[in-house]
């Protein structure tokens, strides 16, 4: 008789990896391999390319009068320099980059793939060292993260997203380290997240629930450093260019903020919910979530609750925000114990993470599975919620019950 631990990895995996083999099989549909996941390979790592045209003229949020190089970049917004929005420290990062690779667009484009394939291992690397299990089950789980939507296509996008991801990791698992360098090294790394994507700045609260105070001021002090000094190096003044990144945060907001992200605002149209049930529905549970959060004493769910609240409460929450799942996942597929709820969560993970939510050219399921993958995120945190907010009732009666 399998442990009911046995089943649900073997089911996780087994589905995954299913999941890849259909996705592969619905590429050959694909007219040419150039359109593999974009309708334009010009489109390759451009999260990473474009922040390349951005700082060769060090100045990256504010506008500039000439810009026919830029042109085509800025083609599908209104205000020239409104997509510059990063924090200053990850301009900085790409700065260092643009400075050290030759001025050609083969060795940028290269040198840009070997610094998102090694953040990528990096970000692998910390989260095997983290799973308890037996290697080859730790390495099938790994394989199954790399097979995975959100990573393949995060990987062609070239989002530096993998560094904050890398950060929020190392926080996660070291934090509670006996050892105060490295749970010093962890709040360093939460704040490199932070000034990376802005959004990771929720695992703060972790810290406030467990009054550790203190670390919450060196957080605070790390992420001004890394926020301030590297505004020195551009161009604008440090005043000007704060102006201009809020400016161009706001519009970027008000930009992204319908278009199909995983935040409040996207609406899975013609599933379930109409546009006006789905909001209320999608915050209600989000609040249920924050309560549940308090009273939660397993420590998986207690980051799945903060990164789940994360991606669907962030004004800016695109697909790669997924990416952050893994580490939870990690401490999921730790565990001993397993209830049959957990295999409700692992049906929604392979949901979510399925690769056939890539584009495909010439396949018209993508936007179906899309809108499922949203549903299931939804769903991972009602589920979760409920569960946390009805073992607590439960247990608080019980304890009455006791007393009498």
């Amino acid at each position: 008789m399998f442990s009911y631990r046995i089943k649900i990895l073997c089911n996780y995996l087994g589905l995954s990896f299913l999941c890849s083999i259909i996705f592969f099989i619905l590429l050959s549909y694909s007219p040419t391999q150039s359109q593999l996941w974009f309708a334009n390979f010009g489109d390759y790592m451009a999260d990473f390319l474009n922040n390349f045209t951005i700082l060769s003229h060090n100045d990256p949020y504010n506008v500039i009068a000439d810009a026919d190089s830029e042109k085509l970049y800025y083609l599908n917004y209104p205000i020239l320099g409104c997509d510059r929005a990063y924090p200053p420290f990850a301009y900085f990062i790409f700065k260092l980059i643009f400075l050290i690779t030759p001025n050609e667009p083969y060795a940028r484009l290269a040198f840009s793939q070997y610094f998102i394939f090694c953040m990528a291992a990096f970000y692998l690397i910390v989260l095997n060292n983290n799973l308890k299990a037996k290697s080859w089950i730790k390495t099938l789980i790994i394989l199954a993260f790399i097979t995975s939507g959100i990573f393949m296509s995060s990987l062609e996008r070239g989002n530096i997203i993998y560094l904050s991801c890398l950060g929020v990791a190392f926080f996660v698992f070291y934090n509670h380290s006996a050892n105060k360098y490295i749970r010093e090294m962890s709040l360093i790394s939460l704040c490199v997240a932070v000034n990376i994507k802005i959004a990771p700045v929720i695992f703060g609260v972790m810290l406030w629930q467990e009054k550790r105070y203190k670390d919450i001021i060196h957080c605070i002090f790390y992420c001004c450093l890394m926020f301030f000094l590297p505004l020195l190096s551009f161009e604008g003044g440090m005043l000007d260019n704060i102006a201009a990144f809020c400016n161009n945060l706001s519009f970027q907001i008000n930009a992204y903020s319908s278009r199909g992200n995983i935040n409040l605002q996207y609406l899975p149209y013609g599933y379930i919910f109409s546009l006006y049930i789905y909001p209320y529905l999608a915050k209600f549970i989000c609040i249920m979530a924050f309560f549940a959060f308090w009273f939660q004493k397993e420590y998986w769910k207690k980051i799945a609750i903060i990164t789940v609240f994360m991606l669907v409460s962030s004004a800016i929450s695109a697909n790669y925000m997924l990416l952050y799942f893994f580490i939870f996942m990690t401490l999921f597929f730790s565990k001993t114990d397993y209830s049959k709820l957990d295999f409700i969560y692992m049906i929604l993970f392979v949901i979510m993470f399925s690769p056939i939510q890539i584009f495909v050219q010439g396949v018209n399921i993508y936007d179906d599975v899309l809108k499922i993958s949203r549903l299931a995120l939804l769903a991972f945190l009602a589920f979760e919620s409920l569960d946390d907010l009805t073992n607590f009732i439960l247990n608080k009666i019980s304890k009455k019950e006791a007393s009498l």
